[in-house]
C-alpha cells in the first residue's frame, strides 16, 4: 500500500521526509530515478529493473524484476543540525543491507556541505540541500515531449502537479535559501 500523500507526522523532519518519499512513490519510476540520480550524482541509478530472458546459472527464467539499490535518508529541517554520530550509526546499520548500491542521503537546508558529513570518509554518504532538490524538480518540470531525451521521462499533468506542490511545500517549510 502506498504511503499517504499528506503526511500525518507532526515532527518536522518526519513530516518533510514522508512528504518527499510519498511524492517520489506517486510518480513513475523513471521520474523518481531521474530525481534521485540528480541528488546522489549517480549517472545510472536503477531502483527497479525489468528484464526478460534472464540468464541464470542452470536456467533461463522468462523474466525477472529486481532491485539492488538501498537509498536511506536522513533529513534535517534546521540548519547546522547534522549529527555525526547519528550518520555513523546509519552507515553501520546500512552495512547489514545486502544491496549492491548503498547510499545515505543527508538532506538539509544548509547552504554548504556540513562539516559532520565532510569528516566522514565513506563513499556511501551523499549530501544534498533542499535548494538542489527544488532545482532538480524544476528541471524535470521543464521537460516536454518534443525535446526530452529518450532516457528521460516527461511528467504527466498529475505528476507535474505533485512535483510543483512538493516544491511549494519545501518553500512553505522555509527549507530553501529563499532564492526565487
Amino acid at each position: 500500500m502506498p504511503n499517504p500523500l499528506f503526511s500525518t507526522y507532526t515532527q518536522g523532519e518526519n513530516r518533510v521526509t514522508s512528504t518527499v518519499i510519498a511524492v517520489l512513490e506517486h510518480v513513475n519510476n523513471q521520474l523518481a530515478e531521474d530525481i534521485l540520480e540528480a541528488l546522489t550524482d549517480e549517472s545510472d541509478l536503477s531502483l527497479v529493473s525489468f528484464d526478460n530472458q534472464v540468464t541464470g546459472v542452470d536456467s533461463v527464467p522468462d523474466a525477472a524484476i529486481k532491485s539492488s539499490t538501498a537509498l536511506w535518508f536522513e533529513t534535517k529541517t534546521n540548519r547546522d543540525a547534522v549529527d555525526r554520530d547519528q550518520l555513523e550509526n546509519h552507515l553501520h546499520a546500512l552495512d547489514e543491507d545486502e544491496a549492491e548500491l548503498q547510499r545515505l542521503i543527508v538532506l538539509t537546508p544548509d547552504v554548504r556541505l556540513p562539516d559532520e558529513v565532510d569528516e566522514i570518509d565513506d563513499e556511501r554518504i551523499v549530501w544534498a540541500n533542499f535548494d538542489s532538490l527544488v532545482d532538480t524538480l524544476e528541471t524535470v518540470l521543464e521537460r516536454d515531449v518534443g525535446n526530452a531525451e529518450a532516457s528521460m521521462s516527461v511528467p504527466t499533468e498529475r505528476e507535474a502537479f505533485l512535483l510543483r506542490e512538493l516544491s511549494r511545500f519545501l518553500y512553505d517549510e522555509d527549507l530553501v535559501s529563499g532564492k526565487e
